[in-house]
């Protein structure tokens, strides 16, 4: 009666096969999450925009994203409190904004979020007509 299974051989010859692919993908992956980080962070930035216009809305008063001057940190108002953005990422406001403001009726005033890193960089568009909020490959 001939033995069911793996022989010991086979199944070691199947671990080193698989031990050699990780080792060649896996530094790939590394390279992945720089630029995931920047697209999280650009899809959290239009988050916060919507919010702020929501917000601007319901409680019929403008408010303001801002930033801080080494472009670390988005200033938010109290209720929303300060966002710092990951290690190594950047923003800067487009055409020498010094912020991008909501109005009460739920209107804005629009402009562009540069968000870098080494990455790459991603504009977050503030839409003045419609106050839409997209993500652009820069």
């Amino acid at each position: 009666m001939a033995a069911k299974g793996f022989t010991l051989l086979e199944m070691m010859l199947v671990l080193v096969i698989a031990a050699l692919l990780v080792s060649l993908v896996a530094p790939r992956f590394g390279a992945l999450l720089p630029s995931l980080t920047l697209q999280g962070e650009a899809r959290t930035t239009a988050a916060l925009l919507r919010k702020l216009r929501s917000d601007a809305l319901s409680q019929s008063r403008p408010l303001s994203l801002k930033l801080s001057e080494d472009g670390t940190t988005l200033l938010l108002p109290p209720d929303l409190g300060d966002r710092q953005l990951p290690q190594g990422i950047t923003a800067l406001l487009g055409g020498g904004l010094k912020s991008l403001d909501f109005f009460a009726d739920g209107t804005a005033r629009g402009g562009d979020l540069l968000l870098s890193s080494k990455a790459g960089h991603l504009r977050v568009h503030l839409d003045w007509l419609t106050a839409e909020v997209s993500i652009h490959d820069q």
